[in-house]
C-alpha cells in the first residue's frame, strides 16, 4: 500500500478567486544544485591552474556557499516539519465510485486482465492540509489469491503512479512487491513485507517475480482468496493498522488537542534527514541495489533498460571429451 507521501509542512494558503500551487524550495531544487556544482568546478579549474590569489580567495568563498547550500536544508526542513508537520489520525481511505478506474489508460489495465484479475472497486484518500490526493483501483484475480493495486499520488508537486502485487496469509502476513522507486521512509514492519523493484516496466515481469516471492513465504503459511468486496475491507483494515503503527515508534506525538499527530523533534530530524538530498540519493541507490540481489535470488537478472525480469540461465557442466571411462 502506498506509504505517506512527502507533504509540505506549511499550511493551505487560500485567497478567494485564486489557484495557490505550492512549488518546490529552491535549495532542493535539482536544477539549482546542478548549476551550484557547475560553478564550483569551473572556479575549481581556474583556481588551481592559475597562481592568481584572487581567484583562490574566490574558490574557498564558492566552496563554503556549497557547503552552505548543501547543510542548510537539514536546518531549515528540520524546523518546518517540527513547528508545523502534522498528519492526521486515521489513514482516512474510502470507497468511492469507479470513475477513477475508468480513467486509466488502457495500457495499464488491459494486461492486468489478460493475466485473469478483475476490477474490485476504488478507493480515495485526500488529506485536505497537505493537498496530497491518494486514488487507487483494486483488481483481485479469479482463480489466484493476490490482488492488484493501481496508485496515482497527486500533489501541486506532480503526480506520482504506483503498481502494487499483494497476497495476504492466513496468519496475517501481508507480502507487496511494487515498481516503487525510492528508499522506504518508515521502519520494516514483520507483519508487513514489502519488496521494490523498481527497474521493471512491464506488468507481467513485476508479477512474475511476485509469485517468486509468494512461494518464499508459503512454505509455512497459506495465502487467502478474498472476494472483491472483502478485498477492499480488508485492504482498508490494514492502512489503518499501517497507520498506526507508523505514528507509534517515537517520531510523532499527539498535539494539544489530540486530533491529530505531530513530529517529536527526533522524528522531525530522521524524516528530514532521510528525505534531503544527498541523503535520499544514497538510500534510493541502495534499494535498486537490494532490489538486483533480491532477484537473482529469485533467478532472475533485472534489464533496467527494457525494463524486463530476464530467468537466469542455468549452466550444465560439460561432459570431458574423450572415450567414456565407465564400463
Amino acid at each position: 500500500m502506498p506509504e505517506n507521501p512527502p507533504t509540505a509542512p506549511s499550511p493551505e494558503l487560500t485567497i478567494a478567486g485564486k489557484r495557490i500551487v505550492r512549488v518546490q524550495r529552491w535549495s532542493r531544487r535539482r536544477s539549482v544544485r546542478g548549476r551550484l556544482f557547475l560553478l564550483l568546478v569551473l572556479v575549481s579549474v581556474l583556481a588551481f591552474t592559475s597562481a592568481s590569489k584572487e581567484l583562490f580567495l574566490l574558490w574557498e568563498a564558492v566552496l563554503v556557499f556549497v557547503l552552505l547550500f548543501v547543510l542548510w536544508p537539514f536546518f531549515q526542513g528540520t524546523y518546518l516539519l517540527y513547528t508545523r508537520g502534522s498528519t492526521p489520525l486515521r489513514a482516512g481511505f474510502r470507497q468511492t465510485d469507479s470513475a477513477f478506474f475508468d480513467g486509466l489508460q488502457e495500457f495499464r489495465v488491459s494486461p492486468l486482465l489478460k493475466m485473469g484479475f478483475t476490477f474490485a472497486g476504488c478507493l480515495k484518500r485526500e488529506r485536505e492540509n497537505a493537498g496530497v490526493t491518494t486514488e487507487l483501483a483494486m483488481l483481485v484475480h479469479a482463480e489466484q489469491e493476490d490482488s492488484v493495486q493501481i496508485a496515482q499520488v497527486r500533489s501541486s508537486l506532480g503526480t506520482q503512479h504506483l503498481l502494487v502485487f499483494a497476497t495476504k496469509f492466513d496468519d496475517g502476513l501481508v507480502l507487496e512487491t511494487s515498481n516503487y522507486r525510492g528508499a522506504q521512509l518508515f521502519k520494516p514492519k514483520p507483519k508487513f513485507r514489502s519488496f521494490r523493484f523498481p527497474q521493471i516496466r512491464h506488468i507481467a515481469d513485476l508479477y512474475l517475480l511476485h509469485k517468486k516471492l509468494k512461494e518464499e513465504f508459503s512454505s509455512t503459511r497459506t495465502p487467502v482468496k478474498f472476494m472483491p468486496a472483502e478485498r477492499l475491507e480488508t485492504y482498508i483494515v490494514d492502512a489503518e493498522e499501517v497507520h498506526r503503527l507508523n505514528h507509534s515508534r517515537g517520531d510523532y506525538k499527539l498535539d494539544s488537542s489530540g486530533g491529530r499527530y505531530v513530529y517529536t523533534l527526533r522524528g522531525a530530524l530522521r524524516r528530514n534527514f532521510l528525505r534531503t538530498w544527498p541523503v535520499d540519493a544514497i538510500r534510493g541507490m541502495a534499494g535498486e541495489s537490494e532490489s538486483f540481489k533480491k532477484a537473482r535470488q529469485l533467478g532472475f537478472q533485472l534489464d533496467p533498460k527494457l525494463g524486463l525480469a530476464i530467468p537466469l540461465r542455468v549452466t550444465v557442466p560439460r561432459r570431458p571429451s574423450g572415450p567414456d571411462p565407465s564400463p
